[in-house]
């Protein structure tokens, strides 16, 4: 035990400052001491307050307490502070002196009792940098302790010294840093810590080992009713031992009362740590853990009965530990669907991979292909969000999907598994094969007749008809689409993603508009699918439908809101995990952004072009190389535009991706005038523009052709027919007068007049 006498600034001990002041050694044991000592504390505290400081009351002896009793019927009257620090545990257990004066101290009103609870990240950032001035430990470094000990003062304690022991934590040049790797230190657990563990455990009954050994069963947070039932236990008793547990050896804390479906009552406790929890587990024999795991699951079972889902992950951990396959990948499903509800995309793969990991072990039956079909068709939504849609893991899976779909015969699954091969096809610009997949999605919808697949089918279709360059029969797949969502009587319907298909469908169609040559419908139709998404509250949704508001915009060559937008997104995209959504942002960014630095933005496109390269992306890609040509020429760079264009032409040829083709003709024609290049080249692009639009009934993309090839032709000394020219096509327009392009239409008609 050590005290000290605090004044002023000093410390002391005890016998120093008695014999300092003449006194005889103070005996403890002898009732002339304790007056000696008392009358010293009312001599010091006439002119200071005084503070005596008992650490680890635990281990004091009888005469130590003895004097407590005496000082402490005497602090009334004196300015004086007594401070302890105990463990409650240590003294429970010991039967210690002073739990015998300290409700006497108490009922005096000169005793209060702090507990003291666990330290939070903060805290712990404050304890190194008092324990270690100056240092540069990284940022992760006291999350990692904090994750590790929870907080736990003695264990934060001992694995910071163990560290600092095993020169992870090293003093260079006068400053601590860390000398290995966080990864290391996430592996390393220090002996004394594991041995003060096994000594707590060590003080346990038999009886209460075995308790607590089958709570670590149910896991870090366990049930009176679920332990009692997996023992055969009485549960008024199990309830009695906890109590017992929870105050006099602290390894468990009580959470709170819950009542079960099947209305039993029960106390909820945790391990106060879980390194508590994981050594218990420990003990046990592979055989005897599969066992218990069983009974235990059994347990949770028959207490939640017809609302099993709410703890299917822990009935499917429970099932995989005793090695029962086919309820555990029941289970892996049951809550992978779960955590896909809310899209935690991580969390449903690692479910849905231990599920299909589990079914490895049964034999090939129809149950279990149906069963692995719902566990594949299940991951593949995550693994397009996280991996990105074009990668090799979603085909894998979809492909496997549509092969079991085969034995199973459930024409649902066949269409939402023909939907994500689509998607995937989709976003390699594999058109061709996208069609035929959504071809025959829709005809498989109408046979069943789901309205939440048909909507889906008919936004396939409209969006790779979009691509292909067939905008009028595109425009008429989002319609019906929208019409299914509006006429569906209430029910909202959902795409297989979890998406939407009203935003999905407006949010295309608002792409379509401009195209079809109504620009402000366009933005009404864009910001209605964004508004419903922000109301739906699904984050794919709301990438989607922000991604289309960027394109509207860049469309209408608002620039300044295409490049707010565009960041909104880079975020979201960021915050949810969503790679395809960061990198078609990071393109229509730098395009906004060109006109404030041109250098920082062409970077920033050629940076995304590699990265959808990388993810198997190529989307839009004739798009998006367009848009770098343009923003190549606007920085002097006509060759470099020149370059990227031809690429943007063969990609059209190679993957029939058609919807911008007017436009990389009509670029091209541009940078070929201002080059000083073929002047006949540079009009023929115009007219190829010019052909391209109305093949395709693109009257926006046509009204910028003619407005090139007008001033061609204003310069060549063809006035009268740039103006007829310019008029036809000026005159069909019925709105978007405020937009750039009809903008730059009047002022080239008022010049040509």
């Amino acid at each position: 035990m050590r005290y000290a006498l605090r004044r002023a600034a000093g410390i002391v001990s005890r016998e120093r400052l008695l014999l300092a002041l003449g006194a005889r050694p103070f005996r403890p044991e002898t009732a002339f001491g304790y007056l000696e000592l008392g009358a010293l504390l009312e001599e010091l505290s006439r002119t200071c307050p005084l503070v005596l400081f008992f650490e680890d009351l635990h281990w004091a002896d009888i005469s130590t307490i003895d004097l407590l009793a005496f000082v402490g019927a005497r602090l009334a009257a004196m300015p004086l502070l007594i401070v302890t620090t105990y463990r409650p545990s240590d003294l429970l257990l010991a039967k210690h002196p002073f739990l015998r004066i300290k409700p006497d101290l108490q009922a005096r009103g000169v005793c209060r009792e702090l507990q003291l609870e666990f330290l939070n990240q903060a805290e712990i950032e404050a304890y190194l940098a008092v324990e270690f001035p100056g240092h540069r430990f990284p940022s992760e470094f006291p999350a990692l302790v904090h994750t590790k000990t929870e907080g736990s003062p003695l264990f934060m304690a001992e694995v910071v010294r163990y560290l600092r022991d095993r020169a992870v934590i090293a003093e260079d040049q006068g400053c601590w840093v860390l000398a290995q790797t966080l990864p290391v230190i996430e592996a390393e657990l220090p002996e004394s810590v594991r041995g003060m563990i096994e000594r707590k455990v060590l003080q346990l009954s038999d009886d209460d080992r075995r308790l607590l050994v089958t709570a670590s069963v149910q896991g870090y947070q366990f049930d009176s009713a679920v332990v009692a039932k997996a023992l055969g236990a009485d549960e008024v008793d199990v309830e009695e031992r906890l109590e017992r547990l929870d105050n006099v050896y602290t390894f468990v804390r009580l959470v709170g009362d819950v009542e079960f479906p099947d209305r039993t009552l029960t106390l909820r406790y945790r391990f106060v740590h879980v390194l508590y929890q994981t050594a218990l587990y420990g003990t046990l024999t592979p055989t005897r853990r599969a066992s218990l795991s069983r009974t235990v699951a059994d347990a949770l079972l028959s207490c939640y009965g017809g609302q099993r889902g709410r703890v299917a992950s822990e009935l499917a951990n429970l099932y995989e530990v005793s090695r029962d396959f086919a309820p555990a990948a029941e289970y892996f499903l049951l809550a992978a669907q779960s955590a896909a509800r809310v899209f935690a995309n991580h969390e449903v793969i690692a479910l849905a991979r231990r599920g299909l990991q589990a079914l490895q072990s049964l034999p090939d039956t129809p149950a279990r292909a149906r069963q692995e079909l719902a566990l594949q068709i299940t991951v593949g939504w995550p693994l397009i969000n996280t991996r990105g849609y074009a990668a090799a893991e979603v085909e894998r899976t979809f492909t496997r999907a549509r092969h079991l779909c085969h034995p199973v015969n459930d024409a649902a699954q066949l269409c939402q598994v023909l939907w994500g091969l689509a998607m995937c096809y989709l976003i390699r610009a594999e058109y061709r094969r996208t069609r035929e997949l959504a071809t025959e999605m829709l005809r498989l919808a109408r046979e069943i007749d789901e309205p939440a697949l048909r909507v889906t089918a008919h936004y396939t279709l409209g969006t790779v008809l979009l691509y292909l360059g067939e905008i009028v029969g595109s425009r008429e797949h989002f319609l019906q689409g929208i019409e299914l969502c509006e006429s569906s009587e209430g029910q909202r319907l959902t795409m297989p993603d979890g998406r939407d298909p009203g935003v999905s469908c407006r949010a295309q169609m608002a792409r379509v508009l401009w195209l079809l040559g109504y620009p402000d419908q366009a933005l009404t139709m864009s910001d209605a699918a964004q508004a419903l998404a922000l109301e739906l509250a699904q984050p794919l949704a709301q990438a989607f439908a922000l991604f289309c508001v960027i394109v509207v915009r860049q469309f209408r060559r608002d620039v300044t809101h295409a490049q707010h937008c565009a960041e909104r997104l880079i975020a979201f995209a960021r915050d949810h995990d969503l790679p395809n959504y960061s990198a078609w942002a990071d393109v229509l960014h730098g395009w906004a952004s060109t006109g404030q630095g041109p250098s920082a933005g062409i970077t920033r496109m050629r940076e995304s072009l590699v990265k959808q390269e990388q993810m198997g992306s190529v989307l839009s890609r004739s798009h998006f190389l367009a848009l770098l040509a343009e923003a190549l020429a606007g920085s002097g760079q006509t060759e470099a535009g020149l370059v990227a264009l031809a690429e943007g032409l063969a990609c059209v040829d190679q993957i029939e991706e058609h919807y911008y083709e007017a436009e990389l003709h009509r670029l091209k024609g541009e940078l070929l005038r201002r080059s000083g290049g073929d002047q006949r080249e540079s009009t023929l692009s115009f007219e190829k523009a010019i052909e391209v639009a109305r093949r395709q009934s693109a009257r926006s993309l046509e009204l910028r052709a003619v407005l090139s090839l007008a001033r061609a032709w204003r310069q060549d000394g063809r006035r009268a027919d740039a103006r007829a020219m310019l008029v036809s096509i000026h005159a069909w327009f019925t709105e978007g007068f405020e937009t750039p392009d009809l903008q730059d239409a009047n002022a080239l008609l008022d010049e040509l007049a």
